[in-house]
């Protein structure tokens, strides 16, 4: 069964009944066990409440912990609460679902998210390093029982308790992957964008996640440029290939208006492929708030968010709740001239992909095309200048023989400031052939690489293609500096 990995986990393995029931449930008793993975994503929240916070929840509801402050910094993970807020707001339905098919397809999903809760809590906690995968073909269980556990409080305490012997929660909290929240600032800052997203579905989607990408769609197209001299109205370009050989785009808005309304409900396979630039600080959504009925203002897009500020990237909130329950292809990038920030991703077979994996130098040996956006270069050694003058002397010429003329008043002022040790600063390098800059790199190499134990190496910055899908950077290796990209 899915939750085998709780038994015996320190207060955390307390769960382990519940939540093997919520199994047993799901295709003899559906709605119930929805209510059931409800009830004990509850209790895990109350429990992770005491772990956060350290102080008993008196009369605190389960919307009211998710909402806590303290209780969303000691989490940190974005995924986690909307898990919690979906699992919830299922169980508060179920007792009116009447569609056994889809009841059970939605008991399924609900457990997987119980069950992606509980791994990343045991994780988070300390208690176990890697939880297995959720396994969909849950069989029968005709003897399965419902039961009904209203002493939440007293059993977060006693699993707190438990836990509390001997872990320290906050410490080991420090040690588990952290993600920010989103704040209102980086809305701000990320309302202003040039991006690119691509998606891919292989396979029939469910109704309901084909209606967010039809709002989000719809929502763009809606968008009208914006009056504000201050930014860049908002420009999209769209194309929609339907099945392998119906292409619709935004050079006919209408018929792609039709195919988005009409013919993707239906599709069995389609593509989406999305360019976008400018000010996009109209996308919101109210999702979230049930008791809001500003949702259906005209001013207001779907961005499928459960929160109102948008990140700037697009559907991938919504693909990262889903790649656990579809088959798709996903591919983002985008730069924020606001904060002069970049961002890039990729989905796939169910997974985020570590794009930095598949970098490699061999983007030396190709041309591209299209110029590749050197952005914010920066290299840098901690050598002593009084030690190595020679060596310096030699590094500042080979900056001067190879960077970019109109870029060097920048390393040329660095060095005057009293930085000799810094040989680019912040410098902008568009290529569409990355030899010049191994070249470049390699005459670096062949100074300082006899002195390699003496220095401190340092780079940062990205070339990019946001339209492309292509990242690459310069690192430092055991041979030297090397380039490495690829296109994702």
């Amino acid at each position: 069964m899915n939750f085998e990995f709780m038994k015996g986990l320190r207060g955390l393995g307390d769960l382990y009944d519940n939540c093997s029931n919520a199994e047993k449930l799901v295709r003899t008793m559906p709605a119930q066990s929805i209510f059931t993975s409800r009830n004990c994503a509850e209790l895990l929240a109350k429990f992770l409440y005491l772990a956060a916070c350290n102080q008993r929840m008196e009369q605190m509801t389960f919307a009211d912990i998710l909402s806590d402050l303290s209780f969303r910094d000691f989490i940190k993970n974005r995924d986690v609460i909307n898990a919690f807020h979906y699992i919830r707001r299922q169980g508060n339905q179920a007792a009116h679902e009447e569609n056994q098919k889809e009841t059970v397809e939605n008991a399924i999903d609900v457990l997987q998210d119980l069950h992606y809760l509980t791994g990343e809590a045991a994780r988070m906690l300390g208690l176990i390093k890697k939880y297995p995968p959720f396994e969909k073909n849950i069989k029968k269980y005709p003897n399965a029982i419902y039961r009904n556990d209203d002493e939440m409080n007293e059993e977060a305490l006693a699993m707190f308790c438990s836990y509390a012997e001997a872990f320290n929660a906050a410490r080991e909290r420090e040690n588990y992957e952290e993600l920010s929240d989103y704040e209102l600032f980086d809305y701000a800052l990320h309302g202003n964008a040039d991006f690119h997203e691509y998606f891919e579905c292989m396979t029939p989607m469910r109704e309901s996640f084909v209606a967010d990408i039809q709002s989000y769609l719809l929502g763009i197209l809606e968008l009208e440029d914006d009056i504000d001299q201050n930014v860049r109205a908002a420009k999209f370009k769209i194309e929609l290939l339907i099945e392998g050989d119906k292409l619709y785009s935004t050079a006919e808005r209408e018929q792609l208006i039709d195919a988005v309304e009409h013919q993707l409900p239906s599709a069995a396979a389609f593509i989406i492929d999305i360019l976008g630039s400018g000010k996009l600080r109209r996308f919101y959504s109210f999702e979230d708030d049930e008791n809001d009925d500003s949702a259906s203002s005209p001013d207001s897009l779907n961005m499928v968010r459960k929160d109102r500020a948008w990140d700037g990237a697009g559907l991938l909130d919504k693909m990262e709740f889903m790649k656990r329950r579809a088959n798709f292809i996903y591919k983002f990038s985008a730069y924020y001239p606001d904060c002069d920030e970049m961002k890039y991703h990729k989905i796939e077979n169910g997974r985020d992909v570590d794009i930095w994996n598949m970098a490699s130098q061999d983007i030396v040996n190709k041309h591209f095309d299209r110029y590749k956006w050197g952005h914010a270069l920066h290299l840098w050694l901690n050598i002593d200048p009084e030690e190595y003058p020679t060596q310096i002397q030699l590094l500042h010429d080979i900056v001067r023989k190879h960077i970019p003329e109109t870029e060097l008043d920048f390393c040329e002022e660095t060095w005057d400031d009293g930085d000799p040790q810094c040989l680019c600063m912040n410098v902008e390098w568009d290529v569409t052939d990355f030899k010049p800059v191994q070249t470049f790199l390699d005459e670096i190499n062949q100074v300082i690489m006899p002195i390699a134990n003496e220095i401190d190496p340092y780079t940062s910055g990205l070339w990019v293609d946001t339209d492309g899908f292509f990242v690459a950077k310069w690192i430092w290796t055991d041979n030297g500096f090397k380039i490495v990209g690829t296109e994702y």
